[in-house]
């Protein structure tokens, strides 16, 4: 009498992100570049389909364009520089396209006229990162002691 053993085997795969590679976190990713400075933009999962109010819906016109400009606020909000912003808006540009607005950009929000009295203040972006490996989390803690950005 034979018997067939079959071993199965559980491979467990971890992908590690490599530095300068966008790991996506709810509507943002995150980047930690080779230099440490930590980058963030919009972000829309692959599955998303896009679909918001359309812009020949019979709502007000000023709901449309609070959907629109939410849109841009939400991406703003989220981008860490310029170049992640312009990547960010175009997300927004094609989710509003998509769904009819003409010349989306215009439904952005403007920014607001300040007196000259005023010190301006720089935006602070709050990025909570839950799981991270140990390598990465050091990277963050040196990054905000280097930078004082605490």
């Amino acid at each position: 009498h034979t018997h067939t053993h079959t071993h199965t085997h559980t491979h467990t795969h971890t992908h590690t992100h490599c530095e300068d590679e966008y790991i996506p976190f709810l509507d943002t990713e995150v980047k930690i570049g080779s230099d440490g400075v930590l980058s963030t933009r919009y972000y829309r999962k692959p599955q998303n389909k896009g679909i918001t109010l359309h812009y020949n819906s019979h709502h007000q016109l000023s709901t449309k364009q609070a959907v629109a400009s939410n849109y841009y606020k939400a991406a703003s909000e989220v981008s860490s520089g310029s170049e992640e912003l312009r990547y960010s808006e175009r997300i927004v540009d094609n989710i509003l396209v998509q769904n009819g607005y003409p010349q989306p950009r215009s439904f952005r929000n403007k920014p607001k006229k300040t007196s000259g009295n005023k010190p301006k203040t720089i935006p602070l972006t709050t990025v909570c990162i839950p799981f991270t490996s140990e390598k990465d989390s050091n990277r963050i803690q040196n990054y905000i002691k280097k930078n004082r950005v605490l």
